[in-house]
């Protein structure tokens, strides 16, 4: 991915539990297809044990993810992102009389910048900041990861789509960025809820913007085009009440605002 100067992450990696290098060694052979050693295995996720590669266990999250009382496991790995196209892989595991088992995996879960946060249940989910770049358009995002049944739930609270570095012609040239992200009770109710602050502004696309654009990519690919000359600031707040977050009344307008589709 390139444009590495405006990823900028607002939320800091959070210290989880610590896990043995034992407990690791079992999470990797739970989710290996092919033949696992310490934290390392010989094959990518849905790959043939004869193909070349293999990943490395990357972040890990021991928690209560399938049930209050359940140890459980969301892991992600490194090393395969070449095979499948994507920044990186992600696994939900959990142990049962000692023994850890797969339960579900996700193209492209990323965990290196999470809050924890749990259920009125006491189920455990994680609140995650992460980056992606499609066709030269850069995206912001924050999602909530949770077990759902066997597999791992996923729900996107705010994306911020910068499409300053895309050539080609679009309905709407715009630029969108996360500026902080804030946990904390918003109403009073003793539940930690969501606010973020995130800028926009857009601009209409022409011939010489597309130049322009195509200029900056050949001297460094990923370097932004030209962008809207004014940005606005918002404040989009998510209510949790123990069970899901729900927007507030006052927050839709800029929450549809950064809905990007072109």
């Amino acid at each position: 991915m390139h444009a590495e100067d405006s990823v900028r992450y607002q939320m800091p990696a959070e210290t989880f539990t610590k896990v043995s290098a034992r407990e690791q060694a079992a999470i990797t052979a739970a989710i290996c297809d092919g033949t696992a050693e310490g934290t390392r295995c010989d094959t990518c996720p849905e790959s043939t044990p004869e193909a070349s590669g293999g990943f490395t266990l990357k972040d890990l999250f021991v928690g209560h993810f399938l049930t209050p009382h359940s140890t459980d496991a969301l892991v992600t790995v490194s090393g395969c992102e070449e095979r499948h196209a994507s920044i990186g892989w992600g696994f939900l595991v959990t142990r049962r009389a000692g023994v850890w088992e797969a339960h579900g995996d996700m193209l492209g879960l990323e965990l290196g910048h999470c809050h924890a946060m749990q259920f009125r249940s006491g189920r455990q989910f994680l609140v995650c900041e992460g980056y992606g770049m499609e066709s030269f358009q850069l995206m912001h995002g924050v999602n909530v990861v949770f077990g759902k049944g066997g597999s791992i739930g996923f729900r996107n609270l705010l994306t911020a789509t910068d499409t300053t570095r895309l050539c080609d012609a679009q309905s709407r040239v715009q630029a969108a960025q996360i500026d902080k992200i804030e946990f904390g009770d918003l109403n009073g109710d003793g539940v930690e809820d969501v606010s973020f602050t995130a800028s926009f502004g857009a601009m209409r696309d022409s011939k010489r913007r597309r130049d322009l654009c195509q200029e900056a990519q050949d001297r460094k690919p990923g370097t932004p085009g030209p962008g809207p000359s004014v940005m606005k600031t918002y404040r989009i707040k998510y209510l949790f009440d123990g069970e899901r977050f729900t927007l507030t009344k006052e927050s839709e307008a800029a929450a549809k605002l950064f809905r990007w589709e072109n």
